[in-house]
């Protein structure tokens, strides 16, 4: 980046018009536990004084509908581990970038069958998608906030746990 890459504030413009104009031209976001790059971006956007995301358009998130769908599993919710789970393979360059969004893809292609809306058949917007992964990480926080607060006896980790509920973004 430092020898090939642009400078962080020009690179950080680019990256949210693209994703501004993938959004206003009906495209889909997907990534797996997208809020930490959505906050991210978001957060950067401010620090360099730019416009945060003002348009966000339809997300598809693999952690949450799986979570969500399949809320008792044991095991890892790491994108490799999830993948493993529903037999997509990420390959030799896993982890790269190109790797883990093609995997965090077919996830997301996998799983929405198993939305509770409209199980096997997907036949509802993509507004009423976005809205129930909203609901269902708001659901997955608070189940986490509860677990700290009573099992744990960490009341200040269970307030901070509920103090970042919304999704895509974080506040």
């Amino acid at each position: 980046a430092d020898r090939d890459g642009m400078p962080r504030k020009a690179a950080l413009a680019e990256i949210a018009a693209h994703l501004q104009a993938a959004w206003l031209a009906g495209a889909v976001v997907c990534g797996h536990n997208v809020v930490f790059d959505l906050t991210i971006l978001d957060r950067e956007l401010r620090r360099h004084e730019l416009d945060p995301l003002d348009h966000i358009g339809p997300v598809v998130d693999p952690l949450v509908i799986d979570k969500a769908t399949d809320t008792y599993r044991k095991g890892s919710r790491k994108l490799v581990d999830v993948a493993a789970h529903y037999g997509i393979r990420l390959g030799q360059d896993a982890h790269s970038a190109s790797a883990d969004a093609f995997a965090a893809m077919r996830l997301a292609f996998q799983l929405t069958r198993y939305l509770p809306t409209c199980p096997n058949n997907w036949r509802g917007t993509l507004d009423e998608a976005h809205r129930w992964q909203a609901d269902a990480y708001r659901e997955q926080r608070e189940s986490l906030a509860k677990y700290f607060r009573i099992k744990k006896g960490d009341p200040a980790t269970a307030a901070e746990i509920e103090a970042s509920t919304d999704w895509p973004i974080r506040p």
